[in-house]
């Protein structure tokens, strides 16, 4: 693309993803597999040759009892690599050996290093001192294996309890439609729960648990127990009493939810959709003794750490929604709740929290907790647990001064519902899908996760769906495919929704017209033109026989035509097309609706072709701030929107500014998708373009 082998290339609007995977993982004894299922990584640097494997088998032994992900190192070079490459945990460090304190230089700044343990032959008390005042995420010294195994037991209890995360919807300022950075993930936990209660429960599903928990946890006697006694014993009344117990299901499924892990989540669905229904009947119970009491007003706290950037974004967010991705413990005790955001902490980037929420339980409909203090170790504490997609209005955050400690007050509401609804409903006119699982797949490839959203839709897949579910099926995994730049597999879906919806009777042409569209775009991708055109005419006659002229799918067909022309070098006949399409989106759609950001994007392709770069940059621009306002953080076509202003610095000369341009979009552009992808190979390419260009200049200035 571009007017010759030497220009930089343009980016159309098209998005894709990848899951980044960790490199240079050492092969641990309990499994094949190299991924960490749990929130902790536990790893032990020792840079001395003469332990034994008796002795280290031994250590890996006691130590998986406390956290079964657990990692030993010799190799300094290599464990930075990996606790470098950690993403998604936190991370454990244990070190020992002849460089104590030249390791600890190297790691305690990193953001992934939680804590840090010493273990060594002798009791120090003069380097305790002096390490510990010089690096405060330092635990302890220890010399006994058995009292470092207790001191990291209870620094795992203290991050279990402490550690929360959640997502922020702005209602005043957003619109579902828009699917803004933070609303992505709001959404996330406002659909998923409805989502599982609409999929089966089966003896299949149970068993796929089953297997992988036995797979990952391998070599790990104690979880491996646990296992086998959630496969002999377990039942759906006793859901609550195993999300209790200090045990595999709590530590997978809660990271499962905190990150979005749709592979773990798929898995273990029997378990936590028991697990949903049972708290919804034990709030049917708590509703019933609130009705008796004096008050339907519940007062709840729950204490936490968290770093002064994330209280702060919670202070910004005063007025937004927030809800907790995943379940959320809470306490009828104050003080049981200051006493855990108390807890001692030697991070000096840590802030205690409180968290003060009120709870009406004859005004909130959509939310469900539930007391299980019953079930609880510590039944003082007097715990009630918040279900799935709980939302809350941030009301206040203060810094209480007397007693440190941050107050965050917020009320429950069920607000958070009513934005999954609004979305559902604009997502039935605008897809034509009122199937809530087939929908929620398309929610992930909205928000970027494409490798996640075709993992959703070939797990689902595999749970027998019917013959006009499994064509829609293929068009999404069609559609992500496409958006990954893998056209052929892209192609062999679409074609197979395509006949399954023509060829079923009555005939389902709208949604053909879908795979038309999608088979068009495919071929312009892959420069077939006169294909390409073929496809998108046939689909815009059915859209404008079934449907309005002013729709949607309307526009976005036209748009897709445009930009055949566009690359035909017909840039006239481009611009009428992509008008039509503009005026339909800006009479259909919100103003700040990301596929005004792609219609806008592509006539500044057009200008930009016809080497009217001011227009072009225009259109560029305001493209660009539409899709930043719109669209998640570090979302590929943000990458894309950024190369296109980049290569208009280029061709106007502006070498500098294209660079810095440049740079910017393949340092987002890599953060979602392969580097081998053909957005970060075009953007790359432009880069070289560009250094080659100012070395050029500078040769001829030097002269």
């Amino acid at each position: 693309m571009g007017n010759g082998k030497s220009q930089p290339n343009i980016a159309n609007s098209s998005t894709v993803s990848q899951e980044i995977q960790l490199n240079d993982v050492p092969k641990r004894e309990r499994s094949q597999n190299d991924r960490n299922e749990e929130d902790i990584t536990l790893i032990w640097f020792d840079d001395q040759k003469n332990t034994t494997d008796e002795e280290a088998n031994k250590t890996k032994e006691i130590l998986r009892l406390v956290n079964d992900y657990f990692l030993f190192y010799q190799d300094e070079q290599v464990c930075l690599n990996y606790i470098e490459k950690v993403i998604k945990e936190k991370v454990l460090l244990i070190v020992s050996g002849s460089s104590i304190t030249q390791f600890i230089t190297k790691t305690h700044n990193l953001k992934q290093v939680d804590s840090i343990f010493i273990f060594c032959c002798s009791d120090q008390d003069n380097l305790m001192e002096t390490l510990m005042s010089d690096y405060p995420k330092i635990i302890g010294i220890y010399t006994d294996i058995q009292i470092l195994k207790q001191a990291i037991q209870k620094t795992l209890d203290l991050i279990e309890k402490q550690s929360a995360a959640f997502s922020l919807y702005d209602e005043n300022e957003k619109d579902t439609r828009d699917l803004t950075k933070e609303s992505g993930s709001f959404l996330f936990f406002q659909l998923y729960k409805e989502v599982l209660l609409n999929m089966e429960q089966t003896t299949e599903s149970k068993e796929e648990m089953i297997v992988k928990c036995n797979d990952y946890y391998k070599g790990n006697k104690k979880e491996l127990e646990n296992i086998k006694l959630f496969q002999t014993t377990y039942n759906a009344l006793e859901a609550i009493k195993w999300y209790t117990k200090d045990s595999f299901v709590y530590r997978i499924i809660n990271k499962a939810l905190r990150t979005e892990d749709i592979h773990n989540l798929h898995t273990f669905r029997f378990y936590i959709i028991d697990l949903c229904k049972s708290l919804e009947q034990k709030y049917k119970d708590l509703k019933r003794r609130q009705k008796q009491s004096s008050t339907s007003v519940l007062k709840l706290y729950r204490g936490l750490k968290q770093t002064k950037e994330e209280v702060l974004t919670l202070q910004k967010n005063v007025g937004s929604l927030m809800s907790t991705n995943g379940y959320f413990s809470t306490s009828r005790q104050r003080g049981v709740a200051v006493n855990f955001a108390k807890k001692p902490s030697n991070r000096l980037d840590i802030e205690a929290v409180l968290f003060e929420i009120i709870v009406d339980t004859q005004m909130v409909k959509k939310i469900i907790l539930a007391d299980i203090s019953e079930h609880s170790e510590f039944q003082h504490e007097e715990e009630i647990l918040f279900d799935l997609g709980s939302a809350f209005i941030i009301d206040n955050v203060v810094y209480d001064t007397d007693n440190k400690i941050w107050l965050i007050y917020a009320t429950a509401t069920d607000k958070g519902a009513e934005v999954a609804n609004d979305y559902i409903n604009f997502q039935k006119k605008k897809i034509a899908e009122s199937n809530i699982v087939l929908m929620f797949g398309h929610l992930l490839a909205d928000m970027g996760e494409y490798a996640k959203s075709q993992q959703y839709f070939e797990n689902v897949l595999r749970g027998r769906p019917n013959d006009e579910e499994v064509a829609c099926i293929y068009y999404n995994i069609g559609r992500v495919h496409r958006l990954k730049g893998e056209y052929e597999r892209s192609l062999d879906y679409y074609f197979r929704a395509y006949q399954m919806h023509s060829e079923a009777r009555p005939a389902r042409m709208l949604s053909a017209a879908k795979s038309l569209n999608g088979i068009g775009v495919v071929y312009n991708e892959k420069q077939e033109r006169e294909l390409s055109l073929n496809y998108l005419m046939q689909a815009l006659k059915i859209y404008e026989k079934t449907l309005q002229d002013e729709h949607e799918n309307v526009a976005g067909t036209l748009t897709n035509i445009g930009n055949v022309y566009r690359d035909q070098g017909h840039f006239d006949t481009a611009l009428e097309y992509l008008t039509k399409a503009l005026k339909i989106n800006e009479k259909v759609l919100p103003a700040n609706h990301p596929n005004l950001a792609f219609t806008l994007n592509n006539m500044g392709n057009v200008y930009y072709k016809k080497t009217d770069y001011k227009r072009a940059l225009e259109y560029y621009t305001h493209a660009l701030k539409l899709k930043e306002e719109t669209l998640p953080r570090d979302h590929p076509d943000i990458a894309r929107g950024l190369n296109n202003i980049g290569l208009i610095y280029y061709s106007t000369g502006a070498f500098d500014t294209a660079l810095d341009v440049y740079t910017r979009a393949y340092l987002m552009c890599v953060k979602t998708l392969s580097d081998a992808h053909p957005l970060c190979l075009t953007i790359q390419n432009n880069i070289k373009l560009c250094v080659t260009k100012k070395d050029q200049r500078m040769t001829y200035s030097s002269v």
